[in-house]
């Protein structure tokens, strides 16, 4: 008897529980950490689709807000050193204004792919497009150089560069969206943000990255 009158306790108190939880599901549920971050979410292509954060691991969930260099955390993370590997860089005019980078229409930029491999691993850890402005970036980094340097947020991080960056959107994307070579060395499905960095005041750069989704991608190191 005393057994019964306990058990019913119990699941009375689990009762309790889950009416709670329908009376308040925006404790639950509500709270969005990226809403006040990427500041221009609407803006996001129309090919990105949305993310759900409480499927992604931690590590996912950090790479998505952090506002260092990636490499850093990456090789902080895996316990290995990234190599930055040029896909492809092209100098180009642009070919109508572009808004985000605070440009006239036949503004001179740089066009980069790049791939982030461990160095140990030889895996692909993350891809990225990069539209520079040269100019805006060759005044912050001395000496200056003819081409730009694959570890160009790095290189702004150790001059003391005055810059910032500005997450503006992100999502998933799947791969037949990807540009060119990078089509073929993703899943089928990425996580992708976009921001730029601010320098000296100045939009210098906007850049897109994008992250394996799963497990498989990012395996924690033992």
């Amino acid at each position: 008897m005393l057994s019964d009158r306990s058990n019913a306790d119990r699941q009375a108190a689990v009762d309790k529980h889950k009416e709670n939880e329908a009376d308040e599901p925006l404790i639950k549920t509500g709270f969005d950490p990226l809403a006040s971050i990427f500041v221009a979410q609407q803006h996001r292509p129309a090919n990105f689709q949305d993310l759900n954060l409480r499927t992604l691991s931690p590590v996912e969930r950090a790479l998505l807000v952090i506002d260092g260099t990636v490499t850093r955390f990456l090789e902080a993370y895996m316990m290995e050193p990234i190599d930055i590997v040029r896909l492809g860089e092209t100098r180009e005019l642009l070919r109508k204004p572009h808004a985000w980078l605070k440009l006239d229409k036949g503004g001179k930029v740089v066009s980069r792919r790049v791939l982030l491999r461990g160095k140990y691993s030889d895996r692909i850890y993350a891809s990225a497009a990069s539209l520079v402005v040269p100019y805006r970036v060759k005044q912050a980094v001395q000496p200056v150089e003819e081409h730009i340097p694959e570890g160009l947020g790095r290189m702004l991080l150790n001059g003391r560069t005055e810059q910032y960056r500005e997450l503006l959107w992100y999502g998933k994307e799947p791969a037949s969206d990807l540009p060119g070579e990078m089509r073929s060395l993703a899943s089928e499905c990425s996580m992708v943000r976009t921001y730029r960095i601010i320098v000296r005041g100045e939009p210098a750069m906007m850049i897109t990255e994008w992250f394996e989704l799963g497990s498989e991608g990012l395996p924690v190191q033992q």
